[in-house]
């Protein structure tokens, strides 16, 4: 009889540990703080670029090195080619 108490309350003991455990990681999961965005720098002036008036969406080509591509939100529905300084060398 001895035995079966024993056993339960080791049982009933590994489950608090467990609970306390689990209770202490999740305050400090919830305590966290996110971590800061990163800043975006210009790296030269801005430039406005009379053929993309209001451009977005500017990804790197995987063709062509020094290119990049850009569509134009407002106006005709239009990507445009750019080098690395801003100038246009095509549109599609």
């Amino acid at each position: 009889m001895r035995q079966l108490f024993r056993d339960e309350e080791t049982r009933v003991m590994r489950v608090g540990v467990i609970i306390v455990i689990v209770s202490l990681g999740w305050s400090a999961v919830s305590t966290a703080q996110p971590a800061a965005a990163p800043q975006c720098q210009s790296a030269g002036p801005i430039v406005r670029i009379p053929d993309l008036p209001e451009g977005s969406g500017v990804a790197v080509s995987r063709r062509t090195p020094g290119r990049l591509w850009a569509h134009n939100d407002s106006g005709d529905a239009v990507l445009v080619a750019l080098d690395t300084r801003g100038s246009v060398t095509g549109r599609v």
